[in-house]
């Protein structure tokens, strides 16, 4: 028998399957289908990830379990975001009016607008909220989104004010992990939405233009990471300013 202090996913590893985990093997065999299983052995004995429905298996806790993604267009519905009728044409003419941009050729930029959907928010209605799950960015168009972050006493603060031609929620694209911050309109902005599922469809049908959105993607973050890093230093430097 495995010894007791040896982690799940290293007796699965090793091939010891029998008692408890092999009952819990057995059940993840039956349901995992199309479905992704993961073990991780920092989380505890079992860390276990289905599509939706996800079912509790035996020795999990409903707080084991990844939540299922939103319907993204829906949950900005019910935010109070309207739909704009547009076309693929004006869609890509608005990206194309945009610094963002910059990075794509315009057979990219008129692949990239069949997949967005052009949405206006009134002032200080919300895009998306700290530690929710929704995933989508949001192409500013005009107008400007403010950042808001909770600190330790769930106080939200205003951390930054993104205006025409930026991104916002862009690393919801490229992980599954919550909102790291709180968007909401500041002024009446109209943005271009792209969510994860016409992300990963663009992917599929258009390999290289999906490849270029990766890169610009991959830059904008870049970008805020070194001017967020620039501003840690200047703070550093200056304590009390």
């Amino acid at each position: 028998p495995a010894p007791s202090w040896l982690g799940w996913s290293a007796r699965l590893r090793l091939g010891l399957r029998s008692g408890p985990d092999r009952e819990l093997l057995d059940e993840i065999g039956k349901r995992i289908g199309s479905g992704r299983t993961r073990l991780d052995r920092s989380a505890g004995d079992r860390f276990c990830r289905f599509p939706v429905p996800r079912p509790i298996l035996p020795g999990m806790s409903s707080a084991s379990v990844i939540p299922p993604d939103p319907a993204p267009h829906e949950t900005l519905a019910a935010r109070g975001a309207v739909l704009i009728p547009s076309t693929a044409d004006e869609r890509a003419d608005l990206v194309d009016a945009n610094d963002w941009s910059r990075r794509l050729s315009w057979a990219e930029i008129a692949t990239l607008a069949k997949y967005l959907r052009y949405y206006r928010l009134d002032p200080g209605k919300v895009l998306f909220k700290e530690g929710e799950h929704d995933a989508f960015l949001a192409l500013v168009v005009s107008g400007s989104i403010e950042i808001r972050k909770n600190d330790l006493a769930d106080q939200d603060h205003p951390v930054a004010i993104v205006g025409r031609g930026k991104v916002v929620g862009e690393m919801s694209l490229l992980d599954r992990s919550a909102r790291s911050a709180t968007a909401k309109a500041a002024l009446a902005t109209e943005i271009l939405v792209l969510t994860r599922p016409q992300f990963e469809t663009l992917c599929l049908a258009a390999p290289a233009t999906g490849l270029a959105v990766t890169t610009a993607i991959a830059t904008s973050i870049a970008q805020l990471l070194r001017q967020t890093t620039g501003a840690l230093v200047e703070h550093l430097d200056h304590p009390g300013q």
